[in-house]
């Protein structure tokens, strides 16, 4: 996939975009030169260190294969290490967000981003990307390294006692997953989904791995309950190792 640059590489930075965006609506705009601002015409952008190919490119991938409303990539410019992408938002129309991208079928059994390669988990690591694994095995194995035998709290070997038979020795699919299913994610239009957004943390990993992140990080009740309602209690003992593992982690977080 090619992008035509809208913007000069050399010129983007001396008058950038964005700052149109951030005096129109200065409530949304990020300081620190990196993160997302919306812009005239129904657009928005994401620069710097928020954004990374493997993220645009799965943005793409669930554009083409779903009827998940996602925002269109239309440019993309290189600066340095950095990227500057533009994009529309998304239209309001409904869809079956899990469904539909837990349909969607890994090329390998590679654990990790979109492109197979290290991304940000923040469960893992808040800090640094993770990954990635040849597959789930590999990442299971990677889990228990973070709970070292003979180490830490009697959380770990709590830990290590019970991951085996929940989770480990489950045959779990390699699913594309969000990686980041929270509320402000979700955009809502007359009731109705009108989007999904920030593929930030996006890639091939377990099936449990969708829900279990959507319950543990750090959200309100009512949209935990509205997980539960999606998903069940399929994934009730994946859900209480993660728990266990992110309390004997709770240094990375």
């Amino acid at each position: 996939m090619q992008f035509s640059s809208l913007l000069s590489p050399n010129d983007h930075y001396k008058a950038p975009p964005w700052f149109v965006g951030g005096k129109i609506w200065p409530g949304e705009q990020l300081d620190g030169g990196q993160g997302k601002q919306r812009l005239p015409f129904n657009l928005y952008c994401k620069f710097g260190g928020r954004i990374a190919l493997p993220e645009v490119l799965a943005t793409v991938f669930v554009s083409v294969n779903t009827t998940i409303p996602v925002p269109r990539i239309l440019d993309v410019v290189y600066e340095g290490n950095d990227l500057f992408v533009l994009m529309t938002r998304v239209p309001g129309i409904p869809a079956d967000t899990d469904a539909a991208l837990r349909s969607l079928a890994p090329a390998t059994d590679v654990v990790g981003s979109f492109l197979q390669t290290s991304n940000l988990q923040r469960r893992i690591d808040i800090k640094h990307l993770v990954g990635p694994w040849p597959n789930i095995a590999a990442f299971h194995r990677f889990l228990v390294t973070q709970c070292p035998e003979g180490e830490g709290s009697d959380v770990y070997e709590e830990f290590r006692r019970v991951a085996p038979a929940k989770l480990f020795n489950k045959n779990h699919r390699l699913c594309f997953t969000h990686g980041d299913l929270a509320m402000h994610n979700f955009l809502i239009q007359d009731g109705r989904l009108s989007g999904l957004v920030d593929f930030e943390c996006s890639g091939w990993f377990p099936e449990y791995w969708e829900y279990t992140g959507a319950i543990t990080f750090k959200i309100e009740d009512r949209w935990k309950q509205a997980i539960r309602n999606v998903f069940g209690e399929t994934y009730a003992e994946e859900l209480e190792v993660e728990y266990l593992f992110l309390e004997a982690n709770d240094g990375n977080f």
